[in-house]
């Protein structure tokens, strides 16, 4: 009896569910009864997969904690794992509920500053995240001899790649396991840690309560935190050394003079997962690169193109190929055949080589993923209208002509940007409105009227403006006619008018005609069109229409994604503005998302502390407020405050509007909590307002969590 017919049943057993495991073993074991027992030791022990594991250690080895002994309520039933820093046991949790836990326990001699910074990160980051595909924090504490340790979910399961293939999932099965997992990791990012060490043995799978394979990240040990941070103890990454596994490493990993890595590299790495679960290895073998050297290893990440999934197939040997494609209840032809197609295309975007050819974010690759299964064009695919059109006529072989005509009428109504959030943000979008359309009145010689009408605007003189913009209006249309940049500038400005006059429906009608004829004009990405389009959702978020807004606002982000890039300040500013239409609409995952990838990129691009990027850190700090996540926002209210002063004195509008807002933040956390002395810094904050600016004593609603 082999170790590793064992392991294939065990693999093959634990991930059924227990009221199916009996009838797979009277097949699988037949007459064999030792072999049938050694099965069902193992999975009566409901270890994950006891035969993987580096450190399983009986009672009476050289354990540093002995089977039967306790790490404080928990008593140690195995050794699950052991690393360079740590171990992790099975233990026995009896009150106040009785349940099998994971303690992680820093070992004997390892507790310097530098292990203890990254194994309370690891803590914290797990802590901050709550997500079914996620292993939870439980509790933390020390042990008698004062090393610390923190209990968490004691995951079942077995890594990904060795539950598909034990399971034998087709294809589609497989992609649908994927999304999970890419949706999990998209949660991580929305709470600013990255995981970079993403690997299927981090990512384990089991039956659910309904029956059905689920995924669980684990193993936090070296995520890095963004926008916040997990511990105040000094965290050191050194430079000069790997920061993950070289097989699943994304190029910038491999970079050891790299400090900037982001959610692109996760998303990297699964890729590669991906990768591996379609064609059933890695596009570099692990073998291959160590076996290079370290320097060629370093090369083979940063520069080697990966093979295509479907040429990987057919240089794999008729064997293991047989197997691959038995594994997937498939024939090798029919693989490689969907292999070669769409399908493929998936993986490689997510494993280029330049992080901005990848995608965006998790939630971006699953969303890729989802249009696969549903028949639909691919993000990863080419841009010709030739693919995107041959995929609607897929899909909707019947109504191709009415679904062409709802694609023209989405185009000719795109909408984009919303103004809502906070007075000083108004201003900006106003003065950059006045800029862009002095710009654009330069250049198409604006006659006087339009140019005194704007500056009739920019002094909150409304109804002259709404006056005078109507009478130029008219002359454009009889000199010029319909179709001109002249009587599209007139359109806006009259909109403008009537919207800052809070004439919501007038308004829209004049926005929604600048915004088409300037589309017709110009093409829709052209910035006086996006700029069109953009004040139709101004309106469109002060009347309530969220879900109208995010629509169209969508449509708008992906141009400016597309044509300016996820690093120009309009689309950064957009980014910023759907998180909080987001949360006005209740979608508060996205939303944070989009505050959190609004924070991230401006702070590459602008610097940490450069206003754009502490205003944004102000935002979220409201989104956080309005969670209830008090905890949290404190950290980026506190972090804009200090930025601001910095940059600022304590009189600088930006400064006191910081001020104020954790005056605010503490009077809000104080009504929720009136025993904990949060009154008393609201009133220390209000105290460093200038004079005459004191912040109000309740906050506006619009603000209120």
């Amino acid at each position: 009896m082999s170790n590793s017919r064992v392991r294939e049943l065990f693999n093959h057993a634990v991930i059924l569910p227990p009221s199916k495991r009996d009838a797979f073993l009277d097949e699988a074991c037949g007459d064999d009864i030792e072999l049938r027992r050694e099965v069902e030791s193992l999975l009566a022990y409901d270890d994950p997969d006891p035969m993987r594991t580096s450190g399983q250690i009986s009672k009476g080895t050289n354990s540093e904690v002995q089977d039967d002994e306790s790490i404080g309520p928990f008593k140690i039933l195995s050794t699950l794992g052991e690393g360079g820093m740590g171990v992790v046991y099975l233990a026995e949790q009896v009150d106040p509920v009785r349940r099998r836990v994971a303690v992680k326990v820093i070992k004997v001699g390892m507790d310097t500053k530098q292990v203890i910074a990254r194994f309370e990160a690891e803590r914290q980051a797990l802590a901050i995240m709550n997500h079914p595909g996620i292993a939870k924090v439980h509790e933390a504490g020390t042990t008698d001899d004062g090393r610390p340790f923190f209990v968490m979910e004691y995951v079942r399961g077995i890594p990904i790649n060795e539950a598909c293939d034990a399971a034998q999932l087709e294809m589609d099965q497989r992609l649908r396991l994927m999304v999970e997992v890419c949706e999990a990791v998209q949660h991580a990012h929305t709470k600013g840690v990255i995981h970079r060490d993403l690997k299927p043995t981090n990512i384990l799978v089991a039956p659910g309560d309904d029956d059905v394979l689920h995924p669980k990240i684990i193993d936090f040990g070296i995520a890095k935190a963004t926008g916040q941070q997990l511990t105040d103890l000094t965290l050191i990454t050194q430079a000069g050394h790997f920061i993950g596994t070289p097989a699943y490493m994304s190029p910038e990993q491999a970079d050891l003079s790299a400090m900037d890595i982001d959610t692109r590299s996760d998303v990297y790495s699964l890729g590669v997962i991906l990768y591996e679960l379609l064609v059933g290895c890695v596009p570099f073998a692990p073998e291959t690169l160590w076996s290079s050297g370290i320097e060629e290893m370093r090369r083979i990440i940063r520069e080697g193109a990966p093979p295509k999934p479907s040429t990987q197939l057919s240089t794999t040997g008729k064997e293991d190929a047989a197997r691959i494609a038995r594994d997937r209840k498939t024939e090798i032809a029919s693989l490689a055949s969907v292999l070669r197609h769409e399908l493929e295309w998936i993986p490689l975007k997510a494993l280029r080589k330049q992080r901005s050819e990848r995608y965006d974010s998790a939630q971006a690759l699953s969303e890729d993923i989802l249009r696969y299964l549903d028949g639909q064009a691919l993000e990863a695919g080419p841009e010709s209208t030739a693919y995107r059109l041959k995929k609607a006529m897929q899909r909707n072989k019947g109504p191709v002509i009415t679904a062409t005509g709802i694609v023209l009428a989405l185009i000719a109504g795109v909408v984009a940007s919303l103004s809502f959030a906070f007075e000083a943000e108004r201003q900006r979008v106003r003065a950059e409105e006045q800029a862009s359309f002095t710009l654009q009145e330069r250049e198409s010689e604006i006659p006087e009227s339009i140019i005194l009408g704007w500056n009739l605007v920019s002094e909150g003189q409304y109804k002259q403006a709404e006056l005078l913009f109507t009478e130029s209006l008219q002359g454009c249309r009889r000199e010029f006619g319909d179709a001109h940049p002249r009587t599209v500038n007139a359109l806006n400005g009259l909109g403008v008018s009537l919207h800052r006059q809070e004439k919501y429906d007038e308004a829209l009608i004049h926005y929604g005609e600048a915004a088409k004829t300037s589309i017709h004009i110009f093409g829709e990405e052209h910035p006086m069109a996006l700029k069109s389009v953009q004040n139709m959702g101004y309106v469109l978020a002060d009347q309530g229409k969220y879900d109208d807004a995010l629509f169209h606002y969508g449509k708008v982000l992906e141009v400016q994604r597309r044509v300016l890039g996820n690093s120009n300040e309009g689309t950064m500013w957009s980014l910023y503005n759907m998180g909080n239409l987001l949360s006005l609409s209740g979608r508060n995952m996205e939303a944070e998302a989009h505050l959190r990838e609004a924070i991230m990129r401006r702070s590459q691009t602008l610097g940490e502390q450069h206003p754009l990027s502490l205003d944004t850190m102000l935002g979220m700090g409201r989104f956080l407020l309005k969670s209830n996540r008090h905890d949290e926002a404190l950290i980026y209210f506190t972090n804009a405050f200090e930025g601001f002063r910095n940059i600022h004195d304590e009189v600088h509008p930006d400064t006191v509007r910081s001020i104020k807002q954790l005056a605010d933040f503490y009077h809000s956390w104080h009504q929720m909590d009136p025993d904990a002395g949060h009154d008393a810094k609201a009133a220390e904050y209000r105290a460093m307002l200038p004079v005459g600016d004191e912040a109000p004593e309740t906050m506006p609603a619009e603000d209120a969590p």
